[in-house]
Parts: structure tokens; sequence; C-alpha cells
């Protein structure tokens, strides 16, 4: 009789991937709205996406100069909002020198939050948004580029009404999980008294990662994150003895070095990383773990897959909008951004030769190509996010550890575990929004 092959989910996180930190509004307000509606929006709306896409190819060489560009953008429009805010109203000249002071040092910040928002996030990028009080954090994957087009938002009934963000400048995101403050790594645990509206926080990559999955591959190398959940303290011995097992399971089928990262502080985690040929000499220790002392089975195989994949599991054959069909509206779309540039191209050339064209129309042109570019981007980003799973195979001797009483009831005794953190959002509640296209609520 064939033994059936067993296999290993494997999420994989690119290796372009950018991690952002974004709060929902004052007090994080706009919480509930972000997540039932699947979106991020950043404020100040009297500087529309448009604009910012306007600015002449010539600043835009570098990110300094189109900085330069950002702040003088925002400076200007809000320095116009509040003066004709403020034009009936009988207010102190000095009063008014006062705020247009206070008001370019609020530009300039929001120059960089804008700048960040349009600029430098991508679609697949993942984002983590905290809750009031930061109980709670969402966790997602952009899937748009910015546009400041109005969306539809979910009606919940008069029990369950929540506060909806009026800003205009957005990207579409399908969240992930939800997870608790508690399930924060420390070394993550400072972003709860973090000040700005958007900041980058990639270089937390590898705290942020097992918050995902507990077995993901990322810049080619695979990770598995295993649980110490007692809240006891950790005896000396008890350690030792964990270590020593996970020297014997990980010398079974090794052919690289494993490493390790260990945040063992009742409760824990152990993270343990390794070239991604050699994943079965992590996975041996995984299973010891949680098998029995001697195992005889191999571990099998694992298939690799991307962000879109892995989280909907089976859920994805179910989904409303028919697979085929998607992959022919993105090809449309892409053919139709494709076609936009290109004309658009041709008019900006055509305005730069005959220098006939208005100011006015040569913007509208520049507008056109950036949009068509980032739709571009966007559809090729969100084939990458829903590419398929990628099945790796790798020959494994049968396992064979022998566990002393000691180590048996120290592994107990710590109650490690590869529980998932949080909870995993379901594809069926969320907005189909893969698509950069805007769609419509069931209730519409």
């Amino acid at each position: 009789m064939t033994e059936k092959t067993s296999y290993t989910n494997v999420l994989q996180i690119p290796n372009d991937t950018k991690y952002w930190f974004v709060r929902a509004g004052t007090n994080a307000s706009f919480y509930q709205d972000f997540k039932f509606n699947n979106y991020i929006a950043i404020g100040d709306n009297s500087v529309t996406s448009e604009e910012l896409f306007g600015i002449e190819t010539e600043y835009a060489t570098t990110d300094e100069t189109l900085k330069i560009q950002y702040k003088q953008i925002y400076q200007s429009n809000l320095k116009n909002e509040y003066l004709r805010n403020t034009e009936k109203l009988d207010i102190p000249a000095d009063k008014i020198k006062s705020d247009l002071i206070t008001l370019t040092r609020r530009a300039t910040n929001s120059a960089s939050k804008g700048f960040n928002f349009v600029e430098k996030m991508s679609v697949g990028d993942l984002v983590i948004v905290p809750s009031k009080n930061s109980t709670h954090f969402l966790i997602g994957v952009l899937t748009s580029p910015v546009f400041d087009e109005p969306i539809s938002h979910i009606y919940l009934g008069e029990d369950n009404e929540y506060t909806i963000c009026q800003y205009i400048k957005k990207r579409r995101i399908l969240w992930l999980k939800e997870i608790l403050f508690s399930d924060l790594p420390n070394k993550l645990a400072w972003i709860k008294n973090g000040h700005q509206t958007i900041f980058n926080i990639t270089k937390n990559a590898n705290e942020i990662n097992p918050l995902l999955s507990n077995k993901f591959v990322y810049k080619n190398l695979y990770f598995e994150r295993f649980g110490v959940s007692t809240k006891k303290a950790i005896t000396e011995s008890d350690f030792f003895n964990l270590q020593s097992v996970l020297h014997d399971a990980v010398n079974q089928n090794s052919t690289s070095k494993v490493f390790q990262t260990i945040d063992i502080q009742s409760p824990g985690d152990v993270i343990l990383h390794t070239a991604i040929d050699n994943w079965p000499a992590i996975s041996t220790f995984g299973a010891i773990l949680f098998g029995k002392a001697k195992i005889p089975t191999p571990i099998g195989e694992i298939n690799i897959q991307g962000i879109v994949p892995y989280f909907s599991k089976e859920s994805r054959l179910n989904r409303k909008i028919n697979i085929k069909t998607k992959e022919m509206e993105l090809q449309s779309i892409e053919d139709s951004s494709k076609r936009k540039k290109e004309l658009a191209e041709v008019e900006l050339e055509k305005a730069r030769t005959e220098a006939n064209l208005k100011s006015e129309e040569l913007k509208q042109a520049r507008v056109t190509t950036k949009k068509a570019e980032q739709s571009i981007q966007a559809t090729m980003a969100i084939d990458k996010l829903e590419k398929e799973a990628v099945t790796k195979t790798t020959n494994v001797s049968p396992i064979n550890i022998n566990q002393s009483q000691e180590q048996s009831d120290s592994l107990t005794s710590m109650q490690i575990n590869q529980n998932e953190i949080g909870s995993v959002t379901s594809f069926e509640t969320q907005t189909d929004i893969l698509s950069f296209r805007q769609v419509k609520s069931p209730q519409e």
C-alpha cells in the first residue's frame, strides 16, 4: 500500500515587501470603518491624489526633489484653505500670522505623510493598523494604488453603527489577521506609543512575519515559530533539555546550519531559521515536539504559497468572482492602461514639441500617464500576490529520536506549541478588492 504524501502549506513573503504602521484617525475612530470596508486613508482633503500625480517629471527624479514639491503643494493648499475659511471672520492679523506659522509646520508633517502614502507604499506591502488604546491590531496587504473616488460603506444595522472616514486619499486593503497587543513580541511593543500617522517599520520585518504564520519563507530562508505558553519561570534544566532535543532533531536531516532567535519570557517564542532546502531539519524538531518519541515516517513535502493563496486556503474556490473571469478582466484593465499610457505619452510629447498645449491640459496628461503607470503596476503586483503554490520535494530520512523522561517532562512543562497568533480574517466577510477597481457593497 502506497503511503499518502503529507503536505505542509508554507507562506512565502516577497523579499521586497515593505511594512507600514498606519493609524485609523484620531483615537482610532475609523478602525471599524477600515476593517469592514477594506481600505485605509489619510487626511488633508485640500490636497488630492490627482494634484500629486501631476507633479512635473523633472521634479520627480529623486525622493528629495519630490519631497520638496509635496511640501510646497501642502503648504500652499492648506494656507489657501485656511484663508478661505477665515476671510469673513474678524480675526486679528497677529492671530492669522501665528496660525499660518503653525500651519506651515503642520503642512511639513502632512507632506511627509502624503509622500509615504502615495509614493513609497506599494501593492503587496503589509500594513498594521491599531485600534483605540492599541488593544487590537489589524494586519493586511495593500491591493490598490491611491485613489480619490468614493467607496461604499457596508451597513451593519442600527446596533452596529461605526464612524465613517471622510478622508479622500485611499488605498484598498485585504485584511489577513486581527491580533491582540499581548500577541506582539517585546521588540514591537514600542509601536503602541508611536505618534506618527504613518511610518515605515520594515526594519521590524523579522518580528512581524511570525505573526502571520508559524511557517514561512522570507529572503530565501525557511522559518518556523514555536510558542512557549507556560507562565511559570523556566528553569535552567528545562531550557537545557529544550536545546538538547533541538540539537538532536535538526542533526537528523540538516544540510546546513540552523539558527534560532529566543524570546522566552514565560510566555515567549523560539524562532528557527535555515536555508530553504534545509527545511526538514526544523520540521523534524516540530515533529518530535508534537508527535511521538519515535516517528518512522518522513516529514513529507511543502507547498510554498504567496500571501493571498496562503490565507484564502480552500475558500478561494468559493469566491464570488470566477477566477478565469477575473484574469480576463485584469488583462483587459492592463491592456487598457497600456493604451492610455501610450496615448498620454504621445500627447505629452506633442505638447512639448509644439508648445501649444495649455498648462492645465499638460498637467492632466501627466496625471493620466501616472494613473496608467500605477494601474499597470497594480495589476502586475496583484498577479504576484495571487501566484500559485510551488511544491518543494525533499528526501528525508526516517526520524528516530529517543527522548529521556526528563526531556519529555521539560517540554511538557514549557507548554511548547505552534498555535497560530491572532484570528485569521475570512475572505467571505470582506469586499472582493484584489483588483484596484471599485466594487459596490452587497447592499447596492
